[in-house]
């Protein structure tokens, strides 16, 4: 994303609110999105994956990272994001853009859309007793760290595990589905790709 000083106070000036999505701007050359600039001007800023990260594994945890770790000035006394910054970002602050039912925080009247997460997982096997809560969940939760998740108050995981369906299943039905159809429409398919690619070339010419 290239925004200049105008096109920052368009969007101040709009009450627009901005998705940002440092995974997918890395892999589409899109540019690192000034996200401390934004912020300063009052704008709204979500933190989402845009379906496509780095890894291919949707991980909001290394995504909150990479969204820490390009959010910073230049020098050891630079300006950057707090854990606590881009937890908003990932949580109430991505609630308020994509609107709906009211989400995001853990208040009355909001969906108990929420996580528990194994502390002795991220704590061991050391964890110096100075780093705060939020810093260390932020610094080392992964996803199979997340021992609960409730949506809408509904228990969706429970000890690491699915309660909705079974993984294992899933996978084999699906290795399945695409042994049977590796060959399907794979004509068809090159000749689509044969079409766009062309228009694909023009459009990204001048990255």
């Amino acid at each position: 994303m290239w925004l200049s000083d105008q096109d920052v106070v368009a969007l101040q000036r709009s009450n627009a609110k901005v998705a940002h999505n440092p995974s997918s701007n890395l892999r589409l050359r899109s540019g690192i999105a000034p996200i401390l600039r934004l912020r300063d001007a009052g704008i709204t800023v979500g933190l989402g994956l845009d379906g496509q990260t780095l890894n291919d594994d949707q991980d909001m945890w290394l995504e909150m990272r990479l969204a820490r770790g390009l959010a910073v000035e230049p020098g050891v006394a630079g300006r950057a994001l707090t854990a606590s910054n881009v937890f908003s970002m990932a949580t109430s602050a991505g609630a308020e853009i994509t609107g709906g039912p009211l989400r995001g925080l853990l208040a009355p009247g909001h969906a108990a859309d929420m996580i528990a997460i194994s502390l002795n997982r991220i704590s061991s096997p050391y964890l110096d007793s100075r780093t705060g809560l939020i810093e260390a969940v932020f610094g080392r939760a992964k996803p199979a760290d997340v021992e609960a998740v409730f949506v809408g108050g509904r228990l969706s995981v429970e000890a690491f595990r699915s309660t909705n369906i079974d993984r294992s299943l899933v996978e084999e039905k699906l290795a399945e589905f695409l042994a049977q159809s590796k060959n399907a429409g794979q004509v068809a398919k090159e000749s689509l790709v044969a079409q766009l690619l062309p228009h694909y070339r023009r459009i990204y010419s001048e990255y």
